[in-house]
């Protein structure tokens, strides 16, 4: 079982401040090259990262600096990928993060001033209109704004 693990460097652009950061994920290599790119599996739910889930697997190159470079998409995992701000200290998370958890839902959390940010990844093989539904409901009562960062699921499917 392969447990090494290697930072992987996204640009974050933010077009409204105009800036651009970078947001390191962690990356497991799967050992497939192409062109002295290395694909690396996603390991982590990107906080800031556009258009990466957990589990997608993307090519990167290696850095002067060290860590790899993304440097493209390999293959999609089906996750998707959502940011929740919710106010520090909210009583009311808690409880309806728990209709997500419920959906299959994971989380990684971080403070950005007063604010608590999630990075939410809905697993592919999580029903995403029920998803929707809490997402849009904590909205609407006040628990979290929302952000839609990556959807990979396929949103063909009829809902059950």
């Amino acid at each position: 079982m392969n447990t090494h693990r290697d930072k992987i460097f996204f640009d974050v652009v933010d077009k409204e401040q105009n800036i651009m950061e970078t947001e390191s994920l962690w990356g497991e290599r799967s050992f497939i090259e192409y062109d002295e790119r290395t694909a690396f599996i996603i390991k982590n739910t990107p906080f800031y990262v556009k258009n990466i889930s957990f589990m997608d697997t993307v090519y990167a190159v290696p850095r002067v600096e060290g860590g790899y470079q993304f440097d493209g998409i390999a293959d999609r995992s089906g996750n998707s990928t959502y940011r929740l701000m919710v106010n520090s200290g909210s009583p009311k998370f808690e409880e309806w993060w728990s209709e997500l958890q419920d959906l299959g839902c994971t989380y990684e959390s971080g403070s950005w001033g007063d604010k608590r940010l999630y990075a939410v990844n809905v697993p592919s093989s999580s029903n995403i209109y029920d998803v929707y539904t809490v997402m849009k409901n904590g909205l609407n009562s006040g628990v979290w704004y929302v952000q839609e960062a990556h959807v990979g699921h396929d949103l063909q499917e009829k809902r059950n």
